[in-house]
């Protein structure tokens, strides 16, 4: 039976390359972007080059609305998720429809609302794969505390809640007997759409790796027959092959994940049903 994989953020970048890895292992696919244009494109690429369906949805997740409509919508059994989409270091990004702050909007709050939506239709064995940063390391630990922050600060916060949620969800699921497993992963400094200062586009054009390699940390992650809990680059956890990757002291505070946990339901009005 073909597995089924939905992948976020999947129409570029690592999330496109993760999607033609994904669907030349058999995979077919669902890809949720915010641009139509780019899922147009995506699914015409992989369909060129693999056997696999792929279907496509047009998310805003900016708007925790809407992600809530795909979940209604989708009512196919899967067997992946890889929960990757996001946005980069945006100076002035604004808030999102609900009113939070843009990056912990799009890059966790989406997520989690969405892992929810879809865990009725997980096959018994899926595996939730989040995609985080290595900058989660130096992260300000209260991540909600977003207004005080700076711009590189609330990106930071942003991708530790994503290693925090998931490293919980896997726990949670143990806990509850289930057999789906919740890893995370990050792609170390990998090429991506241009972001930042003058100076950070160039270091990033010298020195960052392909979008293709970036993708093998979340690859490993998704199909790893016994999977470490975090995936990133061997080489300083910058370049190079997978290896486990090193995890922010807070997040094996147990109190620490609960509160992030708690304080995500309670801004996306969701609860997760174990």
């Amino acid at each position: 039976m073909t597995k089924h994989a939905i992948v976020t953020g999947g129409s570029a970048g690592i999330g496109l390359e993760v999607a033609l890895a994904l669907a030349h292992k058999g995979f077919d696919l669902t890809l949720i972007s915010s641009r139509q244009d780019r899922l147009v494109a995506a699914k015409e690429l992989i369909e060129s080059r693999s056997r696999s369906k792929v279907d496509t949805a047009a998310v805003d997740f900016a708007d925790l609305n809407a992600v809530s409509r795909f979940c209604d919508q989708h009512a196919q059994d899967w067997d992946l998720l890889v929960n990757n989409a996001g946005i980069k270091i945006v100076n002035n990004a604004g808030q999102s429809a609900q009113g939070f702050e843009r990056h912990l909007a799009i890059n966790h709050l989406a997520h989690f609302a969405l892992t929810n939506g879809l865990m009725p239709t997980a096959q018994h064995q899926a595996r939730i794969v989040t995609v985080s940063s290595i900058v989660a390391r130096f992260a300000p630990h209260d991540v909600f505390a977003n207004r005080s922050f700076t711009t590189s600060e609330r990106y930071a916060a942003s991708k530790l809640a994503n290693l925090g949620f998931a490293i919980e969800l896997d726990n949670r699921l143990r806990a509850a007997g289930r057999e789906q497993r919740s890893i995370a992963a990050h792609p170390g400094f990998t090429r991506a759409e241009p972001y930042g200062s003058r100076a950070t586009r160039f270091a990033e054009f010298l020195f960052a790796q392909h979008a293709q390699r970036g993708a093998l940390p979340i690859l490993e992650a998704a199909i790893a027959s016994s999977p470490n809990p975090y995936y990133g680059p061997v080489i300083a956890e910058l370049w190079g092959r997978p290896t486990v990757a090193k995890v922010n002291p807070i997040v094996l505070d147990d109190s620490w994940r609960q509160s992030l946990w708690s304080e995500s339901e309670n801004l996306t009005r969701v609860k997760f049903d174990f």
